[in-house]
This record gives structure tokens, sequence and C-alpha cells, in this order.
């Protein structure tokens, strides 16, 4: 690899890294409405696959911040996303979820 690209590779992971802390540090000072879950707290909280959380972002069903590769999703975005569908979330065959 080139000497350059890798230095290049190097710092972007360096502001990653800076910027994953900072949303840690950000979490720990919010209100629990505006905490920020990643993907296995929410396919715990759903009971559904990995494979079905990224559907619902394809489609716009759950909102959710990426930052790099690290996605998350906020618990008030989630507890409107169950108020719209009336506490009725369920993994079938046709999506009955109503999008944003």
């Amino acid at each position: 690899m080139d000497y350059q690209v890798k230095l290049e590779l190097q710092r972007q992971n360096k502001v990653l890294r800076n910027l994953l802390k900072w949303m840690e540090a950000m979490e720990k000072k919010m209100n629990p409405a505006e905490k920020l879950l990643d993907g296995t707290d929410v396919m715990k909280l759903f009971g559904v696959s990995e494979r079905t959380l990224a559907q619902w972002r394809k489609d716009n069903v759950i909102d959710f911040v990426k930052i790099g590769n690290v996605v998350r999703y906020s618990q008030g975005a989630i507890n409107e996303m169950i108020k719209r569908n009336d506490g009725k979330l369920s993994k079938t065959k046709k999506w009955d979820l109503q999008r944003n």
C-alpha cells in the first residue's frame, strides 16, 4: 500500500475514533429519550434480525444516525416509531409498519 494512502487512512481512523468518543460522551449527558442505542439493543427490543433492521433503515421505517460504519438509533425515535404503529411491531411477510 502506498505510504501516503496508509497515512491518510490512519488519520481518518483517528478522526473516526475521536468522533465515536465524543458521541459516547454526549450519550452520557443526554436525557433517556435522547439516548442512542446500537443495533444489538434495537434487535433485542423488537425481536428482529440484523437483516430486518437493515430493511427498516432502507425503507425509512426507523430513524438512525451513521458515523463512518457505526449506526445508532435514538431512544426518542424508537418511542415515536412504536407510537406510530400502536405498539404493533412485528416481522411480517409484507411490512405493515408506517414510515416516517
